[in-house]
């Protein structure tokens, strides 16, 4: 069978208004998400070129789920108008999704240069 679109698992359960949704944790110390941050939301300079968002945590019962997590991602660059304020709509609502402090990194090539922007939160 070929999926055509990535789907949110039947098993997730939706939290807040973010369009985050959530799985068991299942026991594990600790989890990391490695995004992908779609190019080219500023329509003055194209930037980011391409990013990364890496998301770590120490589960207590819930982790995020991938898919939402990528919508939601992608949901937020095209609402922020910063790098910085990114990173903060992207860190609150995952963290009061999984309930537990996190750590966001994130990671953007943009130009001019091409250069390497690095934004940490929490």
């Amino acid at each position: 069978m070929i999926w055509r679109r990535p789907f949110v698992s039947a098993r997730a359960t939706p939290t807040g208004d973010a369009g985050l949704a959530v799985l068991p944790s299942a026991g594990v110390g600790r989890v990391s998400h490695w995004v992908r941050v779609p190019g080219g939301a500023c329509p003055v300079s194209g930037n980011p070129i391409v990013g990364l968002v890496a998301v770590s945590y120490a589960p207590h019962t819930v982790v995020v789920e991938l898919v939402s997590l990528r919508r939601f991602v992608r949901n937020a660059l095209r609402r922020a108008n910063s790098v910085e304020r990114l990173a903060l709509a992207l860190h609150g609502p995952i963290a009061e999704a999984v309930g537990v402090p996190v750590k966001l990194d994130l990671w953007l090539l943009v130009r001019p240069g091409p250069q390497v922007y690095r934004v940490q939160h929490g």
